[in-house]
């Protein structure tokens, strides 16, 4: 597909730095724009604008945006918009269009760039469009930004598209014509591809405008369509971009003659569904089966029943060939029916038979239980529940974050700073939850004893160091496989520390994770972007000091309620608590420059540190989610 381009008619950037204020007459913005809004058309994608429809600008100017709406010039063709307010400066870096304009977008306008593009009906809700074949209606339009070209004096603006297309093509093998009414797409990845999105001015892409605003699914709403015994139609649904790794399946659920059919579509490599591209997937019906689970929904709830009773789901129907699957197997996991609670959330379990026939059975789960729940050692039997945290991620963008409610270890959330009951355990650097962490706490400045003792012996083995807090003013292990990165899942990458890497929660990189299930040590960039945004910082130094203001109390009032649990000193003789109740203290999964230290957070009421320290300093783990929940809510 050749690049659209937009032009600015009659000015320069000369002309405008003379004149400050342009006026529809004098000042037009020319687009020759490709969209989906009305006919796809094999060859390309074709434009048909409606006559109330309008661009709406974003616009980036020394960092600071400002959106327009840009209307239709009268009488000046069907793809001429203007702006009475726009001016155009040297110093703009930006300019992102979205189009057409319409309400569901949001007026962007007078400064407000919090408008977010909504692919599909309604926030958070799954996009419905109708038609199918070349030459049908496609409702939802594809949503572009501009790339500027300042080498040609900001008169070429070449437009980029922001959405992809999927063409479905549903063939026909069964005994019967099919009458077709719904089409839906999802990813076993757990990909946004539907719901609100903000295009981030400087590269395009789309953002999620908010996890509770944005679905998982896709879906074509189909009206009187029929696909004739032995032929073949082409469906069309817009997706934000998206991108799988080998062994990730696209979901096609096709519903014909009121049966609803699940053909998943395997990646053999790595796929990036991206912006602009068409990308083909067809189905076969051999024939229409109905299978039907017992039960359609199952809920559990850890904090009434951390152990409850096995359910097994049956299926009714023809129920040949099962495959049984979820959709977040750090929610429940399936074995041939039989579930198992993980976490909590919300998941999906689906069966399909070897016709395509699928029952699904929604499972949600009130509750995180602690790794080593149930072992035999009371200190562990805990049950947390999951916060969600927005902050603003490396490319300025608002990042959804799930922490646990509380340090590993606390017997309850915080009720103040120094609510010693919400402290929790303290962990050397990398070290697996052995007990080595567990202190016994009996005020808000006073841990009385190490349940397991102490020891002035260096650990041989990382990955199996006893029980025993490890005294020593450096390292806590003599192990040379694992001294560079410890065994939190951090690490060098591209001959550096990486500040937001992690490794895959099954790697052996992340062998000590004391996390619950799903759950792992923050990276350096997550600890500090959830700390820095608390405290209303705009970035913290990897290894520095910031003056802060009544950080303790601001801290313990979030909706984190993170404690000043303090450090425990690796240098003492009973390795026992420094700190406590006047400064938070808390680990993340990156090493140092130096491998005997290790980066964290440290922050008094009045200073916040990130200098790095010794591994065998003990601090508190604050646990985030691999994924992030799109909502803490089960309803």
């Amino acid at each position: 597909m050749a690049a659209a381009v937009l032009a600015i008619a009659g000015c320069s950037v000369t002309d405008l730095e003379e004149n400050n204020a342009v006026s529809k007459d004098t000042f037009r913005l020319t687009a020759e724009i490709t969209t989906t809004r009305t006919t796809f058309d094999p060859a390309g994608y074709k434009v048909a604008w409606d006559a109330d429809d309008a661009l709406s600008v974003i616009v980036s100017d020394g960092g600071i945006y400002t959106g327009y709406m840009f209307s239709k010039v009268q009488d000046a063709g069907d793809n001429v918009f203007g702006s009475d307010n726009f001016v155009m400066t040297e110093t703009m870096e930006a300019l992102s269009v979205i189009y057409p304009y319409s309400e569901a977008l949001g007026s962007i306008v007078d400064g407000n760039t919090d408008g977010a593009v909504t692919i599909g009906s309604a926030a958070g809700q799954a996009q419905k469009q109708t038609g199918d074949n070349p030459g049908s209606n496609v409702d939802a339009p594809l949503y572009g930004y501009a790339e500027i070209s300042s080498e040609e004096g900001w008169s070429h603006i070449e437009m980029h598209h922001a959405a992809s297309l999927v063409e479905v093509t549903v063939s026909n093998s069964a005994s019967a014509d099919l009458a077709i009414t719904d089409i839906d797409l999802t990813t076993t990845a757990g990909c946004y591809l539907s719901g609100e999105f903000q295009i981030n001015p400087q590269t395009g892409a789309l953002v999620a405008a908010g996890t509770d605003r944005v679905s998982e699914e896709a879906s074509l709403d189909i009206t009187d369509v029929t696909v004739a015994q032995g032929e073949s139609r082409k469906f069309y649904i817009t997706v934000a971009p998206f991108t799988l790794a080998a062994g990730d399946a696209v979901n096609v659920y096709v519903t014909a003659n009121g049966s609803r059919m699940l053909f998943r579509k395997e990646m053999t490599k790595e796929r990036t569904f991206a912006a602009g591209t068409v990308n083909r997937t067809s189905v076969d019906i051999a024939s229409v089966s109905t299978i039907t689970l017992d039960r359609s929904s199952v809920a559990y709830d850890f904090m009434e029943n951390p152990d409850p009773e096995q359910v097994t789901l049956h299926v009714t129907g023809s129920g040949t060939g099962l495959v049984w699957a979820t959709s977040d197997k750090y929610v429940v996991t399936v074995d041939n029916g039989a579930l198992t609670p993980v976490g909590h959330g919300k998941a999906v379990v689906t069966v399909t038979d070897e016709s395509g026939a699928v029952a699904e059975c929604t499972v949600t789960v009130n509750g995180v239980k602690d790794l080593n729940y149930g072992n035999g050692d009371e200190y562990y039997n805990k049950v947390y529940l999951p916060v969600n945290i927005e902050v603003t991620g490396a490319d300025g963008q608002p990042v959804v974050q799930t922490w646990l409610d509380r340090n590993l270890g606390a017997s309850q959330v915080a009720t103040a700073y120094n609510d010693y009951q919400a402290y929790g355990s303290s962990f050397q650097w990398s070290r697996k939850a052995d007990g080595h962490e567990q202190l016994n706490w009996t005020s808000g400045t006073y841990a009385n004893r190490r349940i397991y003792g102490t020891t002035s012996e260096l650990a041989a083995d990382r990955s199996n160091a006893g029980n025993a807090f490890i005294l020593t003013d450096d390292d806590w292990a003599d192990d040379a496989n694992s001294e560079v990165d410890g065994l939190w899942g951090g690490g060098h990458r591209h001959g550096g520390i990486d500040t937001g890497y992690a490794a895959p929660l099954d790697d052996a990189m992340q062998e000590n994770n004391p996390c619950p299930l799903g759950y792992r040590v923050p990276t350096s960039d997550e600890l500090y972007s959830m700390i820095g945004g608390i405290l209303g910082l705009d970035a913290l130094p990897a290894n520095g000091s910031v003056t802060v203001s009544g950080a303790l109390n601001t801290l313990a009032s979030s909706v984190l309620h993170l404690p000043a649990a303090g450090f425990s000193n690796n240098a003492g003789p009973t390795g026992l608590m420094s700190d406590a109740g006047s400064a938070v203290g808390l680990w993340c999964n990156t090493t140092a420059s130096d491998v005997t230290a290790a980066r964290r957070v440290h922050v008094r009421d009045a200073l916040l540190s990130t200098a790095p320290q010794s591994r065998a300093r003990g601090y508190a783990v604050r646990c985030i989610r691999d994924t992030a929940l799109p909502t803490v809510s089960l309803e």
